[in-house]
Protein backbone atom coordinates (compact mmCIF):
# COMPACT_ATOMS: atom_id res chain seq x y z
CA UNK A 1 0.00 0.00 0.00
CA UNK A 2 2.84 2.34 0.97
CA UNK A 3 4.11 1.37 -2.27
CA UNK A 4 1.16 2.09 -4.39
CA UNK A 5 0.64 5.64 -2.25
CA UNK A 6 4.60 6.78 -3.12
CA UNK A 7 3.99 5.88 -7.38
CA UNK A 8 0.59 7.81 -7.40
CA UNK A 9 1.99 10.91 -5.92
CA UNK A 10 5.09 10.79 -8.26
CA UNK A 11 3.18 10.28 -11.06
CA UNK A 12 1.17 13.46 -9.95
CA UNK A 13 4.80 15.07 -9.59
CA UNK A 14 5.10 13.95 -12.97
CA UNK A 15 1.79 15.49 -14.13
CA UNK A 16 2.29 18.78 -12.65
CA UNK A 17 5.44 18.94 -14.22
CA UNK A 18 4.03 18.21 -17.39
CA UNK A 19 1.64 20.49 -17.23
CA UNK A 20 3.72 23.38 -16.11
CA UNK A 21 6.24 22.74 -18.51
CA UNK A 22 3.62 23.01 -21.41
CA UNK A 23 2.28 25.98 -19.77
CA UNK A 24 6.11 27.99 -19.87
CA UNK A 25 6.19 26.18 -23.44
CA UNK A 26 2.75 28.28 -24.33
CA UNK A 27 3.91 31.82 -22.86
CA UNK A 28 7.02 31.67 -24.43
CA UNK A 29 5.18 31.34 -27.76
CA UNK A 30 2.58 33.64 -27.30
CA UNK A 31 4.99 36.23 -26.05
CA UNK A 32 7.39 35.92 -28.83
CA UNK A 33 4.22 36.45 -31.31
CA UNK A 34 3.33 39.33 -29.28
CA UNK A 35 6.52 41.00 -29.47
CA UNK A 36 7.07 40.36 -33.68
CA UNK A 37 3.46 42.08 -33.60
CA UNK A 38 4.86 45.03 -31.67
CA UNK A 39 7.95 45.05 -33.67
CA UNK A 40 6.08 45.13 -36.91
CA UNK A 41 3.83 47.98 -35.44
CA UNK A 42 6.90 50.02 -34.81
CA UNK A 43 8.74 49.56 -38.17
CA UNK A 44 5.45 50.71 -40.03
CA UNK A 45 5.56 53.74 -37.68
CA UNK A 46 8.85 54.24 -37.98
CA UNK A 47 8.48 53.96 -42.19
CA UNK A 48 5.43 56.62 -41.81
CA UNK A 49 7.95 59.14 -40.05
CA UNK A 50 10.44 58.77 -42.58
CA UNK A 51 7.74 58.81 -45.36
CA UNK A 52 6.73 62.07 -43.02
CA UNK A 53 9.76 63.81 -43.19
CA UNK A 54 10.80 62.63 -46.81
CA UNK A 55 7.28 64.72 -47.75
CA UNK A 56 4.98 61.66 -49.32
CA UNK A 57 1.26 62.38 -49.07
CA UNK A 58 -0.44 60.75 -46.89
CA UNK A 59 -1.89 58.38 -49.72
CA UNK A 60 1.48 56.77 -50.35
CA UNK A 61 2.11 56.49 -46.85
CA UNK A 62 -1.27 54.61 -46.04
CA UNK A 63 -0.47 52.17 -49.16
CA UNK A 64 2.72 51.83 -47.50
CA UNK A 65 2.18 51.50 -44.04
CA UNK A 66 -1.66 50.37 -43.62
CA UNK A 67 -1.88 53.25 -41.36
CA UNK A 68 -4.90 55.37 -40.81
CA UNK A 69 -5.34 59.01 -41.10
CA UNK A 70 -5.83 59.55 -37.91
CA UNK A 71 -2.06 57.68 -37.04
CA UNK A 72 -0.57 59.72 -39.50
CA UNK A 73 -1.84 63.05 -38.10
CA UNK A 74 -0.87 62.21 -34.79
CA UNK A 75 2.73 61.00 -36.35
CA UNK A 76 2.57 64.64 -37.82
CA UNK A 77 2.08 66.57 -34.36
CA UNK A 78 4.49 64.40 -32.83
CA UNK A 79 7.00 65.40 -35.29
CA UNK A 80 5.99 69.07 -35.19
CA UNK A 81 6.08 69.04 -31.61
CA UNK A 82 9.36 67.50 -31.19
Amino acid sequence: AELESYDKYWDAVRVETTLQEGAYSKGIKEGRKEGREEGRAEERLAMARNGILSGLSDDIIKTITNLTDEQIETLRREIKNQ
